[in-house]
């Protein structure tokens, strides 16, 4: 219930400040853990795309972050084969309750996935299977 009511307050801050590249922002009222939206980044290699994602906040929030899963495909480094948005502003070890769902958590996910393409290998990547990959490949 708290999860509930922290998210509709939240959404509403959202809504009202008309952020441009976090758009059609879809949630059944009867659900409010379960959000819909759009990202549309303006810096490139994005800038010419608009990525449909889905954010589930777990019941324990704003306690636990909620995760974030790109439905359209994309290739970054911050984004696993599943669509999973793998960055430390949203994860376990690095979430604080005080963490809002509002333009500077937004801003950040955008800003890495914009621009951020040197960023490190994504969580779902272990660095044993690149440099097995590497040596086996030239084989």
């Amino acid at each position: 219930m708290a999860a509930s009511r922290r998210l509709a307050k939240e959404l509403e801050e959202i809504r009202r400040s008309g952020m441009k590249n976090f758009r059609n922002i879809q949630v059944e009222e009867s659900n409010l853990l379960s959000w819909q939206g759009l990202i549309v980044p303006d810096n490139p290699p994005y800038d010419k795309g608009a990525f449909r994602i889905e954010i589930i906040f777990p019941t324990e929030y704003p306690f636990k972050p909620p995760k974030i899963t790109f439905k359209t495909k994309i290739y970054h480094p911050n984004i696993d084969e599943k669509g999973q948005v793998c960055l430390p502003v949203i994860s376990a070890e690095n979430w604080k309750p005080a963490t809002k769902t509002d333009q500077g958590m937004w801003y950040q996910v955008l800003l890495w996935i914009s621009t951020n393409m040197k960023a490190k290998i994504c969580c779902s990547v272990r660095l044993g299977q690149l440099a097995t990959n590497e040596t086996t490949d030239d084989h």
